[in-house]
């Protein structure tokens, strides 16, 4: 069998530029668990009332699709405020709820970059007060990733 140089440079350029047309680049898993291991140590230090965190893949569904991720308290407690921090280089967008006896307050981040590290979510003040529930939906990601929430 004998192969002509110009077929098999054809092919090789169909092949790169298939794999340049990739929707994204894999993702690092030995880079998302040192950042995993680090946003634990975050979570887990001072003043922080807990702490929402899972990956999310560019399939994950749009907001109200999906219930997000939930802490809940034994009793009603005040808030300070949300730190944000999300894997890699990427942006995705995310909803934070808040559940204060019958008031619920619900705001909607855009395009959060991961690439910018801890990012402060502000909430009004009656979104911070008495809090019983916290949730965060995060969606829209344009590569995946994995990111976290700490209440403090």
């Amino acid at each position: 069998m004998r192969f002509s140089c110009p077929l098999l440079i054809s092919a090789a350029a169909c092949v790169l530029l298939l794999a340049g047309c990739s929707a994204e680049p894999a993702l690092d898993q030995a880079a998302l668990d040192k950042w995993t291991a680090q946003q634990e140590a975050v979570a887990q230090g001072g003043g922080s009332l807990g702490a929402l965190s899972a990956g999310i893949t560019t399939q994950d569904p749009e907001p109200g699709t999906d219930e997000g991720i939930t802490i809940t308290y034994a009793t009603p407690t005040d808030i300070g405020g949300f730190d944000f921090s999300c894997f890699g280089s990427g942006t995705m967008s995310g909803t934070l709820t808040t559940v204060a006896g019958s008031l619920s307050t619900n705001k909607v981040y855009s395009s959060l970059s991961c690439a910018e590290g801890l990012q402060r979510l502000y909430l009004s003040r009656a979104g911070r007060t008495q809090v019983e529930k916290v949730t965060f939906n995060a969606f829209d990601a344009n590569q995946d990733s994995a990111w976290q929430v700490v209440i403090r």
